[in-house]
């Protein structure tokens, strides 16, 4: 991914959207942001998920993700060169990327499941001749604390709405990267933290993006999905009526 080559001295990242899409517990879900700016996800079934970003009790602007009220799409939060988090796009000079850890509590932990699926994807680099294979995107590595388990999903067992994702957006001329992993919630009131800032690259005067990254349009997603029956029927019928993909618009 990095390049110590002297000649290059920037990197310049086209950022898209970042849309993060939820699905339902049982057949359809409905979404409001409380007047805190923290968000709340109402389930079908009675699972309310509360969602923060990993710094937010030392930087309340720090939410993580934003969604409007009664709708399915939010923006997940990025900071780009140590500045504010936000969910702006960007098409400038961008010497880092990190996209905003998350952490999240269920109105009832005990019993409630939440499945996290990421995906992140690379293309339209500066160099026709230089195809995106030839880029690594960092692992986002989960990393759940205050009493709650953790289950990575493999590809093999990816639900039928996330094998779609994943199809739609396989081809030669990009970069594609997923992760899931279901979390069984604690029995315990405290949030839980599904991961850390998770960092897509970063540029010092030692170490620098190899020139495939130059120009890059980058995209990254994050769907949560939560129900109480951790099955594979319990995950479909969660999904059943979740449609997701990258937007730019």
């Amino acid at each position: 991914m990095f390049d110590s080559r002297a000649s290059l001295t920037s990197a310049i990242a086209i950022l898209s959207f970042f849309i993060m899409l939820m699905c339902c517990t049982i057949t359809f879900a409905y979404f409001s942001a409380t007047r805190t700016t923290i968000t709340t996800l109402h389930f079908h079934g009675g699972t309310v998920l509360t969602v923060v970003g990993t710094s937010y009790y030392t930087d309340s602007t720090n939410v993580g993700l934003t969604i409007g009220s009664d709708t399915k799409a939010g923006k997940w939060q990025s900071s780009t060169d140590g500045g504010v988090w936000t969910t702006d796009t960007s098409a400038t000079v961008n010497d880092s990327l990190v996209l905003s850890g998350l952490l999240v509590k269920a109105q009832q932990n005990e019993g409630t499941f939440v499945r996290v699926f990421v995906a992140v994807k690379v293309d339209a680099v500066s160099s026709e001749s230089t195809d995106d294979g030839d880029l690594t995107i960092p692992t986002l590595s989960f990393d759940v604390d205050n009493g709650a388990t953790l289950k990575l999903v493999t590809s093999d067992d990816y639900t039928t709405k996330e094998n779609v994702f994943v199809t739609a957006n396989t081809d030669s001329t990009s970069t594609f990267y997923t992760t899931c992993a279901i979390v069984t919630m604690p029995d315990n009131d405290d949030y839980v933290k599904l991961f850390d800032d998770y960092t897509i690259f970063a540029k010092n005067k030692t170490s620098i993006q190899d020139s495939n990254w130059q120009n890059a349009h980058i995209s990254a997603m994050i769907m949560l999905s939560s129900t109480t029956s951790n099955s594979a029927d319990g995950w479909a019928q969660a999904q059943e009526h979740v449609v997701y993909s990258f937007s730019y618009s």
